[in-house]
């Protein structure tokens, strides 16, 4: 598969960390090869992804192929997507309608079967089945109750990629979940989350979050110190006392017992917190710096 992900300057290094994550490769462009097949909605960055049937070096060539192989769809309509503007509309135009006599079926504009793709990325041609971001996602942004310093949709989204990996049976716990972002987007991608919030009014507020997107209650009120389950990761983005007196001793609490109630952890800190992570036992597999204006958010993968 070719992927293609867009991002801010700001949120690269995050975006290539979920891309990581996801991937289990390093990425240093906006577009990347995997044989892994996900759908793009799941990532706040992945905007296009083109399923790879044939590639060639030459138009004549991929014709010649799609004929070979009797390629065939009922009624399909071609999306045009481009890498750095290397391959401009009117060229690609052009490309397609020398193509079109090489598929069995009939374009159809207003309601196709499938989508595909076709692009030249230096001196290869590649054509393959296409799909993009739905960004349906993106609507989570209009919960009723919002707090100025809560975790972005899009940040919120990446850290459960992050947390999960390939590994959607993951049983997952936001410890202190605040108002529920984390696990919108966590179970807008199917997965299993569990939230604790110990402020009675927060916890309130997420529970009327997940029920204006007709999610079922997932989050208890009660502190993160008495949970008794076991989880395959923990999701925390620890209290930094912005509005709340929160002290070290508190944060290293909630690490503490981030150890005890989940086998992995994705943590993000407004600080370097390796020091308390690895005097509690951690070790920390992976980590990035998420910049924006005068504030660094540290992520880090504990196990």
């Amino acid at each position: 598969c070719l992927y293609i992900v867009k991002y801010q300057d700001f949120e690269e290094s995050l975006c290539y960390f979920e891309m990581k994550q996801i991937f289990g490769k390093n990425i240093s462009n906006n577009y990347f090869f995997s044989s892994t097949l996900i759908d793009p909605s799941r990532s706040p960055f992945i905007k296009h992804r083109l399923k790879i049937l044939f590639t060639a070096q030459t138009l004549e060539l991929l014709c010649q192929k799609l004929q070979n192989n009797s390629v065939s769809y009922r009624k399909y309509k071609y999306t045009y997507f481009n890498i750095n503007t290397e391959m401009k509309f009117t060229d690609w135009n052009n490309a397609i309608n020398s193509l079109r006599d090489s598929i069995i079926g009939a374009m159809d504009f207003n309601q196709p079967d499938i989508f595909l793709g076709l692009i030249q990325i230096k001196e290869t041609w590649y054509f393959g089945e296409y799909c993009k971001n739905d960004t349906s996602w993106k609507y989570h942004d209009y919960k009723p109750n919002t707090n100025s310093h809560s975790l972005g949709i899009k940040l919120a989204r990446a850290l459960v990629n992050i947390a999960v990996g390939q590994n959607s049976h993951f049983k997952i716990i936001d410890p202190c979940c605040g108002i529920g972002t984390v696990i919108i987007e966590a179970v807008s991608m199917g997965l299993d989350i569990q939230g604790y919030e110990i402020n009675w009014k927060i916890a309130e507020k997420a529970k009327e979050n997940l029920t204006f997107f007709g999610i079922e209650n997932l989050i208890t009120h009660a502190d993160m110190h008495d949970i008794t389950e076991h989880f395959d990761v923990a999701i925390v983005d620890i209290p930094y006392g912005l509005f709340t007196k929160v002290v070290l001793e508190s944060q290293i609490q909630i690490i503490k017992t981030s150890r005890r109630i989940a086998h992995k952890l994705v943590i993000v800190t407004f600080g370097n917190m390796d020091k308390e992570l690895l005097h509690e036992g951690f070790t920390i597999i992976d980590q990035c710096q998420v910049k924006k204006g005068q504030f660094t958010r540290y992520v880090s993968i504990c196990v």
